[in-house]
């Protein structure tokens, strides 16, 4: 019998579950390794289970005391968690998305200041 560690990645979706494989592979003996004999199985599943709810810990920890959160407290952690959702180039799409309305909106301000003159 053997054991191994394994690091269980930080996957920022929120999931149930998630599932991950571990691929094991023949290690010849050296000095300070014993070998090891695998067999035909040489995929390890490992099982991941959220201890976190739904959406974004509103909830509080799932192993702990369940919190009774505000609409507020709702709403805030729905857009945390879907924040956390969208890759960086899409943010970056949507930042640079308000950059026409903009010059647009100040442009029409410096004509309404240049024609009004005033008056």
């Amino acid at each position: 019998t053997a054991c191994i560690s394994v690091a269980v990645p930080q996957d920022p979706t929120w999931n149930v579950e998630a599932l991950y494989f571990v691929h094991l592979e023949d290690q010849p003996k050296s000095s300070d390794v014993d070998g090891a004999i695998l067999g035909d199985i040489r995929t390890i599943y490992v099982y991941s289970v959220n201890l976190s709810s739904f959406p974004a810990r509103a909830y509080g920890l799932l192993d702990a005391e369940p919190l009774t959160p505000s609409v507020q407290r709702l709403v805030r952690c729905f857009w945390e968690h879907n924040y956390t959702e969208i890759p960086n180039e899409t943010k970056w799409g949507l930042l640079y998305s308000l950059v026409p309305p903009l010059l647009a909106y100040f442009t029409q301000i410096q004509q309404r200041i240049l024609v009004d003159c005033g008056l």
